[in-house]
């Protein structure tokens, strides 16, 4: 068994804000695909309703007005979600290292030919062992 002692706090930081990052470009753009779809569908509605269109430059107006609060809020909410990642990370790995220290760390049992034990040679350093290479 092997026993996580303590996590690089900078590392953490690091991992958990590329991580969250990345699902955040997932997710938001799910989000935004959606928005985009409820904003158009609202936009022509608005042009058929009461039997008169929207002028063209009040539609254009509101179709500009609608992709660029997009992309602003696609591009804020990735940036603040990749930064809030990163903080709640290096809290936990912080945490982490305080209670691993007090109660010993996490046990982990790794398997596999390249985590089988290997059996180190007896080093021969001393003068009185009769193999001794000086």
């Amino acid at each position: 068994m092997i026993a996580i002692k303590r996590i690089d706090i900078a590392s953490a930081f690091r991992v958990g804000a590329l991580v969250s990052g990345l699902l955040a470009l997932v997710m938001l753009a799910i989000f935004a695909l959606f928005q985009a779809t409820i904003i158009s569908s609202l936009v022509s509605f608005s042009t058929s309703m009461g039997g008169q269109p929207m002028p063209s430059s009040a539609s254009s107006f509101l179709n500009a007005a609608s992709v660029a609060s997009l992309c602003v809020f696609y591009g804020c909410g990735v940036i603040i979600q990749t930064i809030i990642g990163g903080i709640v990370a290096a809290l936990a790995a912080f945490f982490y290292n305080i209670v691993a220290n007090q109660f010993g760390g996490l046990q982990v049992e790794l398997d596999g030919p390249m985590f089988e034990r290997i059996e180190q040679p007896k080093q021969k350093n001393t003068f009185f062992d009769p193999d001794f290479e000086g």
